[in-house]
């Protein structure tokens, strides 16, 4: 029997965009996300984490996040990271999210899978809960739901390697990279764009699109092979001098 081929997908990945007051370079970095997504003919947007600043932005500048990623019009998830995290204050129990049906925000404790089914995708993860000393974002992950589809999870947390000391919160594993089972895992919290693949397993910070390296990930899943191949793509040039 002839194995199914994978549609070919490309992602956005993008976290610690820190929203904080309209009209900075915070948010002038969430426009420039949304530009080079519709640039790119995207296929979906993934946001690991720290969308917003904190839980006390004002309410203008949620509605100008759920403008914006209605104005990107594919699938969007989101990942809450330490920062907006999901209290019950959280900044996504404010404003108008339901007028953006794009946007699938996790809001699992136990952690959630969305199905992308025209992308043959379905994207796991686990909102952080708390402000800090949570359980990491990757602890006990099922297993992939549904054989012959991309498999795909997002977290924000702390990447201990090997031998590291385990002071962080939130942290996350070498060998729970590597069982995962996932094809591309999306990470937030480091503004640095960085790989912490690991085996048959491709992971990356994308890095923050108004700070650090200035990036997102471009994530091209080719179903053909089977393979997930990542670009650091700069947002920098974007900014005023």
């Amino acid at each position: 029997m002839t194995k199914p081929v994978k549609p070919d997908v490309r992602l956005v990945h993008t976290s610690d965009l820190h929203l904080d007051e309209l009209g900075d370079r915070r948010c002038q970095g969430l426009t420039y996300v949304v530009d080079f997504a519709l640039e790119q003919a995207a296929d979906g947007l993934l946001i690991a984490g720290d969308f917003f600043d904190s839980n006390r932005v004002r309410l203008e500048v949620i509605e100008f996040a759920v403008a914006e990623l209605e104005r990107f019009g594919k699938g969007v998830v989101i990942a809450a990271g330490n920062h907006d995290c999901m209290v019950d204050e959280s900044v996504y129990n404010r404003g108008a999210w339901a007028s953006a049906p794009n946007v699938h925000i996790l809001r699992s404790e136990d952690g959630e899978t969305v199905r992308w089914e025209e992308l043959g995708m379905n994207v796991w993860g686990r909102p952080l809960m708390d402000y800090g000393d949570g359980a990491g974002p990757l602890e006990e992950m099922p297993r992939p739901l549904g054989n012959g589809l991309w498999q795909v999870a997002i977290a924000h947390g702390y990447y201990q390697p090997p031998g590291a000391r385990t002071w962080a919160s939130f942290p996350m594993t070498t060998e729970q990279i590597a069982k995962s089972k996932r094809h591309y895992i999306a990470l937030g919290d480091s503004h640095a764009f960085k790989c912490i693949s690991e085996g048959a397993v491709t992971a990356y910070y994308s890095g923050a699109p108004s700070s650090g390296t200035h990036t997102v990930s471009l994530v091209a899943f080719d179903g053909a092979s089977g393979t997930v191949a990542v670009e650091a793509c700069s947002l920098r040039e974007r900014y005023p001098a």
